[in-house]
């Protein structure tokens, strides 16, 4: 517990990426899931609004683990954690970046792949 205060790069890019993974808006994961539960309540309408819950249960749990692992109390088992420097922290950095990217303009990924997608349909 109470990562972010050792480690706040590493922290700030593992709750970007936890976010993204629970599907806040404007975070990469929210326009995939978004198009997921478009297309499934289009096809299934009940079975969809059955995974609701999931949804819900996915996101408690995430945020629970963000607050206890980075803003809980000092576990006191990780004295001597270091914070990522610029270079060896520029992967995560850059990963964080194009998770944000991809969620305010989808469109840069999602025009990629759509020919491939319409193909697999076929």
């Amino acid at each position: 517990g109470g990562l972010a205060r050792k480690v706040p790069w590493v922290g700030t890019c593992f709750i970007i990426a936890g976010l993204a993974g629970i599907g806040l808006p404007g975070l990469a994961g929210f326009p995939a899931e978004f198009m997921i539960f478009m297309g499934a309540f289009e096809r299934f309408p009940l079975l969809t609004l059955i995974a609701v819950p999931s949804l819900v249960l996915g996101a408690f749990y995430m945020l629970r683990v963000l607050q206890r692992v980075f803003f809980g109390p000092e576990a006191g088992l990780t004295p001597n954690v270091h914070d990522v420097g610029l270079f060896s922290g520029s992967p995560r950095i850059l990963l964080a970046g194009l998770i944000i990217l991809f969620g305010v303009v989808p469109r840069l990924l999602s025009d990629v792949i759509a020919p491939y997608a319409v193909e697999l349909l076929k």
